[in-house]
């Protein structure tokens, strides 16, 4: 199932500038520190329908979505971001630590363990 396809349909088409993008991704990832899932689920859904081409907003999901015990969908949207973050290590883009961190979270999904909450330890900058 292609949940990113739901995501279009649901949002249609926004057009977002980056400031406006950076403000989704440090709303989502503050509201998923507070365990506010439905105000991160909002701000993520609006960032990967926006950037489809970068990770954060499907990261994102993907998180929410595992706390709340959505299992598959996590699981298909950590791919997602790991997929878009492995381009942009390709690219010199993207630290070989985040990508292992995501990884390392994408197996932790798989075998239902606690995440590396990385979002608790810094200062959400991107």
């Amino acid at each position: 199932m292609n949940y990113f396809q739901k995501l279009q349909e649901k949002h249609g088409d926004i057009d977002a500038d980056e400031d406006q993008r950076n403000r989704w991704y440090k709303k989502g990832f503050s509201a998923l520190g507070r365990e506010d899932h439905t105000q991160a689920e909002k701000s993520f859904e609006k960032l990967a329908v926006a950037s489809p081409w970068l990770p954060g907003g499907f990261e994102g999901l993907a998180y929410v979505y595992y706390e709340t015990g959505r299992l598959k969908e996590s699981e298909w949207f950590m791919m997602k971001a790991l997929s878009l973050a492995e381009g942009l290590h390709r690219k010199g883009k993207l630290d070989e630590k985040i990508l292992k961190m995501m990884k390392g979270n994408l197996q932790a999904m798989r075998e239902e363990k606690e995440l590396f909450r990385w979002w608790e330890n810094i200062n959400n900058r991107r």
